[in-house]
């Protein structure tokens, strides 16, 4: 410690900053190959989900958005294959069956509801995320531009654009900050978009363009 002058007294504590709070499914584990936070949100009115998961091994993101079918198949094949360790829901944009069907993916405590104040929607996630890189916007001419996934997605009006899975981004790097993980992670650019497996998405969309027929009439007595 340096000299301190004479009638000055010494610090007899160290200050401690917090650098970061890790939780299960932002640890890394070197047990399993990866360790999965995933971000859900969802439109209501459509059957459709928006999600962004991403593997604390590596700091990958992906994230899209699907519509799904009276099921949640969707949701239901990406939680059989991620096995996400954590949970992350926007409270405000979730139904009653995805809340449960999450709810019964993770145990209890690993199940986290964000408010909408906590929760970027799609404007307010391409301002933030923005930040984390050195143009700032989305096709900018920075030295570090957005990664291509992420850009497409954010693109006002492109055929690309993910609305709700941008939401879903939001929520999860919204979520990392709040955590101080979001500087390792973010800037590292690796992002890449989530697509439905098995041609569940397809089905789903079927199932939501085909009327339901109205049953036949009675037999004559």
């Amino acid at each position: 410690n340096d000299a301190k002058p004479k009638g000055v007294k010494k610090e007899s504590a160290v200050r401690r900053e917090l650098c970061q709070v890790l939780t299960k499914g932002t640890a890394a584990n070197a047990d399993v190959d990866a360790t999965y936070l995933l971000a859900v949100t969802e439109d209501v009115e459509t059957g459709s989900i928006g999600v962004c998961y991403v593997d604390a091994q590596t700091a990958a993101f992906s994230f899209g958005e699907c519509v799904d079918d009276e099921h949640h198949s969707c949701l239901r094949t990406l939680l059989a294959q991620l096995r996400p360790a954590e949970v992350v829901i926007d409270a405000t944009k979730i139904s009653r069956e995805a809340h449960a069907l999450l709810r019964r993916a993770v145990p209890p405590n690993q199940l986290s509801a964000l408010p909408a104040a906590a929760w970027w929607a799609p404007a307010a996630a391409r301002r933030e995320v923005g930040g984390y890189f050195d143009d700032g916007a989305a096709g900018g001419g920075g030295n570090q531009k957005w990664p291509d996934a992420l850009a497409a997605a954010a693109e006002e009006g492109g055929k690309e654009t993910k609305p709700l899975g941008l939401a879903a981004v939001g929520g999860c790097v919204s979520y990392l900050r709040r955590l101080l993980l979001d500087r390792q992670t973010v800037p590292l650019g690796n992002f890449t978009t989530w697509t439905p497996s098995d041609g569940v998405e397809a089905t789903a969309a079927v199932r939501a363009r085909t009327p339901v027929e109205a049953p036949p009439p009675p037999p004559p007595t």
